[in-house]
Formats: structure tokens, sequence, C-alpha cells
């Protein structure tokens, strides 16, 4: 800290009392006119940042429904998606529609919070997908119930009802019970992802996270997903076709008078007069 400090022309002093403490002081000259001019970069214009109760009122714009806030449209305007790919680690050539093969749109319901975030991955996964976001748990219990997704994102931490008591309720509805879920939270360890997947969750994302990353577990829960369905239609199919060998065995032998038949593992048989 004291060679940065002199890199500025300033001094680092320090005053300390037995039994009371330590105190360090630091003064820096304000200004550049005492620095050598090797030292001053081109001087650059920076976008401030929002003070006051400005920030306050355009985050409760964003939660009214069916419409951009005014706020957000600023923000991002101003280059405030390129500060939330670097906070959020997102690379942002994923997003870019160029980048994206065209494929079929399953269906995602993202649940989050936080505003930014949630606009974000939004506009990420619509390259693919169809998304469909809300604020709370509560609000992705209703639409999850009126239109089943293919696929549920939801944050853990969340007003009214957090990301486990929306995994609950899922489960427990013999309608969404088979829906993938993926938790997203800021909780790191194995602890935390044990008990996400212990819960009923299909995977645990921890924040931050990579786009790409993002990208690949919503890919590959929904091809999981599509393996699952489509083992138990080729289950229900044999079903059925066993069932339908069964009665037409059984109508066969109905209408056999004074014989008796052998069956081999192929539902094969024999027939023997008496």
């Amino acid at each position: 800290m004291q060679e940065l400090v002199q890199m500025h022309g300033g001094t680092v002093n320090v005053t300390s009392v037995l039994g009371a403490g330590t105190c360090f002081t630091v003064s820096i000259p304000t200004g550049y006119a005492h620095l050598p001019s090797d030292r001053i970069n081109t001087p650059r214009t920076l976008t401030s940042t929002a003070s006051g109760a400005k920030p306050y009122l355009e985050e409760a714009l964003r939660w009214l429904p069916g419409e951009e806030s005014r706020g957000s449209r600023e923000r991002r305007e101003a280059g405030g998606e390129e500060i939330l790919q670097d906070y959020y680690n997102i690379d942002s050539s994923l997003a870019s529609p160029a980048s994206v093969p065209v494929r079929s749109s399953p269906r995602i319901l993202l649940a989050d919070d936080n505003a930014d975030m949630r606009d974000y991955v939004k506009r990420l996964l619509s390259q693919q997908y169809e998304v469909e976001s809300v604020p709370d748990g509560l609000a992705a219990l209703d639409s999850a119930r009126a239109r089943v997704p293919d696929l549920v994102l939801t944050d853990v931490m969340m007003p009214g009802l957090d990301g486990f008591g929306l995994l609950q309720k899922l489960r427990d509805d013999p309608q969404t019970r088979k829906v993938p879920i993926i938790l997203l939270s800021a909780r790191a360890g194995e602890e935390a992802r044990v008990e996400g997947l212990e819960a009923g969750a299909d995977d645990y994302l921890i924040k931050p996270f990579s786009a790409r990353e993002l990208l690949a577990r919503v890919e590959a829960a929904l091809k999981m997903a599509r393996l699952r369905q489509d083992a138990m239609e080729r289950e229900q199919g044999l079903r059925i076709e066993t069932e339908v060998t069964k009665a037409h065995l059984e109508t066969v032998l109905a209408g056999i008078q004074d014989q008796f038949f052998v069956l081999d593992r192929q539902w094969r048989y024999k027939l023997f007069h008496i």
C-alpha cells in the first residue's frame, strides 16, 4: 500500500499507543499537477453511476409486468449489459444470434428476483429456447400449473416462495412431477449442492456462472428429460403390445377343445391332441 501511495505523491504515517491501538494516516494530493508527465495517462470519460433515489425507483419500475422499465433501457444503452457480463463471467459472443444454430424451442420457466440477472439470462436463453421469466416462486408455480414447461430454472433465495419451496410444490403435483429443475444459488460447496440434489433438483448451478456452463447444463437437462420420455413411451408401447398379444392368445385358446398346449419364453405355443 505504501508503494501505491508514494506513486501518487502521497505519504503514509502511523501512530501507535500501547493498549489503545494503531492509527494509519494516508495523505494523497488531489489533481495531477504534482505528478511526473510519464505517470499521467490520457484522461478517460467514465459513465457515472446513479445515486440517490433514482436507482430504487428504476428497480421498482422493473417489477411492473408486461413492459421493460425505463431504467433497464438506460442501463443497457449506457453499457450496463457489458458490466453485467463481466460480473457474471458471461461470454457475450455466446448470446450472438449468428453463433446459435436454429433448433426446436423447448419452453423454459425462469424464476429469479434479481431483475438484472433475470433479464440477461432470459435474453441469453431466448436465442435457443422459449423463455418465460417471473420474479418469484409463487408466480413461477402459477405459470407452471397453467402451462407445464419443459424445464424450470429457479433461484434459491426469493421472496414469497423460495427455490426449495417451489421445487417441493412442483414435485408434489402429478402434472409437474417429471419436469427437470435446475437450482441457481450463490451457496457454494459440496454440502449445498448435495442439499439441492437430495431435495429433488436435477442440477445445481453456483453463481456466478459462465454462459457456456449455463447453456451446457440446460441442454443436458433437456436431453435427459427427452431420453426419459422416450423410454417411457417405448415401455408403454411394449406393454400395450403384450396385452394385445395376450388377449389374442386367450381368444384362440378359448376356441380349442380336448387339447392342451405348452408355451415357451417367446410366447410360442404347441398344441397337443388328447
